[in-house]
């Protein structure tokens, strides 16, 4: 089952005034984009 990922810009805005967040971000939108969930509880 795959999650696609409807406003990605509001994390980027976000990500501009929070700058030290961006690597939490950066690696929380890398596991959305290739994780392989079988159901929507997993997620």
């Amino acid at each position: 089952m795959r999650v696609h990922l409807i406003k990605k810009q509001a994390i980027e805005d976000y990500v501009v005034d929070h700058a030290a967040s961006k690597s939490s971000f950066e690696n929380w939108v890398m596991g959305v984009k290739y994780a392989d969930w079988g159901t929507p509880e997993d997620i």
